[in-house]
């Protein structure tokens, strides 16, 4: 597993401020838990905890990071045993960090599989922290495991939702989103898609609402699939629900006009089909737009 400067440098602040809540403890300063007294907790205990942790420093120095997990977790229960609360506090804070930062660097690095491992971790040690799914979810998506991965995804968006984590939610659910939005996108870009591409591609997009609002792209694909499939009317209906929504350029906006001129066009709406296909000749969509305009309106 790899390692950086930033987690030793955190380790070694960490295994001071330990230090200094168990000298803190010991002496009946303030910071002492009163239940720990009543537990006679023992200068040895006290020592052993310590200990516990500075292992964990030093095999997260040599590169072991499973041993420093479990000695954190070792660490983790034994400051719960003799009820420091600082230090469970302190020691479950690392716990949750380092699957974090690790399985960011593994990420990184394009180790799908040990990132996977460092979510998971994390998932264990921090199970209302809505990015470790989130995490996982990323590692799993690049190993082909999307199944395990919108797992994970939604896992990651039910926990947001729960612990209030907006931004977190907002990025799940984007990413999420543009899953579903590209095995859609990957059925209909064929030259001629098939009716099973075109209903594949339905049942993605459903799927996707099933987590979240429907989204332009969505009423856009949604469209698509359904021009495939010879439903124009549901079609101009879905394509017009995407412009209701959409905010952005004439160009962007074209594909909405130009499947929706289609549309029309196919159901001998030929007047209508051409007022649209004016909307539609811009950016990327504009030639084929003006070859309609120029060959089948007046």
């Amino acid at each position: 597993m790899t390692n950086s400067m930033s987690v030793n440098e955190s380790l070694h602040s960490f295994a001071r401020s330990v230090a200094l809540l168990l000298a803190v403890a010991l002496i009946g300063s303030l910071g002492v838990d009163r239940a720990a007294h009543a537990q006679d907790v023992t200068e040895e205990q006290f020592q052993e905890l310590q200990q516990t942790f500075e292992r964990a420093r030093d095999a997260a120095q040599a590169n072991n990071q499973d041993q420093a997990y479990d000695l954190l977790t070792e660490a983790h229960d034994m400051a719960v045993e003799l009820g420091q609360q600082g230090a469970r506090e302190t020691i479950g804070d690392f716990l949750e960090r380092l699957p974090r930062q690790w399985g960011n660097e593994a990420l990184e690095a394009e180790d799908y599989e040990e990132a996977t491992e460092h979510f998971e971790k994390g998932m264990e040690h921090a199970p209302n922290n809505a990015y470790m799914p989130y995490g996982k979810g990323l590692a799993l998506f690049n190993l082909d495991r999307d199944e395990e991965a919108v797992e994970a995804m939604i896992e990651s968006i039910e926990i947001a939702q729960e612990v209030g984590d907006g931004s977190q939610l907002a990025t799940t659910e984007d990413r999420l989103h543009d899953h579903y939005i590209a095995r859609a996108s990957s059925l209909l870009a064929a030259d001629s898609p098939t009716s099973e591409d075109a209903n594949q591609a339905l049942s993605f997009l459903d799927e996707l609402t099933d987590h979240m609002d429907p989204t332009p792209d969505y009423y856009f694909y949604q469209a698509s699939a359904l021009f495939e499939l010879g439903n124009y009317s549901e079609a101009i209906s879905a394509a017009e629900q995407g412009l209701q929504i959409f905010d952005g350029s004439a160009s962007d906006e074209a594909r909405y006009h130009f499947i929706a001129a289609e549309s029309h066009f196919e159901l001998g709406n030929v007047n209508q089909a051409c007022a649209t296909y004016e909307n539609a000749a811009f950016g990327d969509f504009q030639g084929r737009a003006e070859h309609m305009l120029e060959h089948e309106c007046d």
